[in-house]
């Protein structure tokens, strides 16, 4: 197998949002209301049950290291956050080419994408509404990227470039409830360098303005939208204004600290193909090569 092939895996992380080990959601209720004898289930808000085992059973992550990756030269760490009805093989890896667009940005970066809600139409955050878990979350999957994907002979030095990775928070579509999580629970937000919300934005915008407001010395947003969004787009930038926090309405060429681009797409954009047809074909390639060397 070459080297290339190698680095990219899938494997199981002990700090997964799945599976759940309390009964218990992000609003503090009960997350499984269902019982089939001893079979749990959840019921989503349009009425649909889904059972624990498979939807919320997934526990592996999808990790990827560029070949090239210099332990010597700052790295930066993409955290994908996948939409509604997605499966990591069919959907982030396949169809969308996230680790693609990743991998090849020229910009140092590694890959961690987690199984979300496992190819069903329901945003839970899971785990990562559990205080610290998301930071634990990113400590194992570096450490696993590290033995998984980085020639032995490189280990140490790989470990301690991704511990000291900037974080880029990228949600697509139903990824905003994870996103969200991450940012308010995880005990990660120093690390959280830059916020990328795909046609993702449909809720939370005081949420994401005050993350922003509060970290904008250190990061900055982007947030693309079609028009299933824009109602919410709006509503940030009334937020983000409320805190003197400028906004921009296209991508600069460096996304610098502080920024604040809230980006229609064309009316021809296609929310499902988003990651491959939004204003280039290749968007997290695109933006990552907007990034400060």
């Amino acid at each position: 197998m070459s080297r290339a092939a190698e680095s990219i895996t899938l494997v199981s992380l002990a700090h997964a949002p799945w599976p759940l080990k309390r009964n218990r959601g992000a609003d503090g209720r009960p997350f499984f209301d269902v019982r089939d004898g001893a079979r749990r289930g959840r019921t989503t808000r349009h009425g649909e049950v889904f059972w624990e085992h498979p939807t919320y059973a997934d526990d592996r992550s999808l990790l990827a290291l560029p070949a090239d990756f210099d332990a010597a030269r700052p790295a930066t760490l993409v955290v994908f956050l996948h939409g509604n009805g997605a499966l990591l093989e069919r959907d982030v890896w396949r169809r969308q080419r996230v680790p693609a667009q990743v991998l090849g940005a020229g910009r140092n970066a590694a890959l961690i994408a987690p199984q979300l809600a496992r190819d069903a139409p329901d945003s839970s955050a899971g785990r990562f509404a559990v205080h610290g878990v998301f930071r634990d979350y990113l400590d194992e999957a570096c450490a696993t990227l590290t033995r998984h994907c980085a020639p032995r002979s490189a280990r140490a030095k790989v470990a301690a470039a991704l511990a000291d990775a900037r974080v880029i928070l990228v949600a697509y579509s139903g990824g905003y409830c994870p996103a969200a999580a991450a940012l308010t629970r995880g005990a990660a937000r120093r690390r959280v360098a830059g916020l990328v919300l795909l046609d993702a934005l449909y809720d939370h915008a005081a949420l994401f303005a005050d993350w922003l407001a509060t970290q904008r010395q250190h990061a900055f947003l982007v947030s693309a939208h079609t028009a299933s969004t824009r109602a919410q787009h709006a509503t940030l930038e009334r937020h983000l204004a409320a805190r003197d926090v400028p906004v921009t309405h296209a991508l600069p060429a460096t996304l610098a600290p502080g920024a604040a681009c809230l980006v229609p797409l064309p009316a021809a954009c296609d929310h499902a193909a988003l990651l491959t047809h939004a204003w280039c074909r290749a968007p997290l390639h695109d933006l990552l090569r907007r990034l400060p060397p």
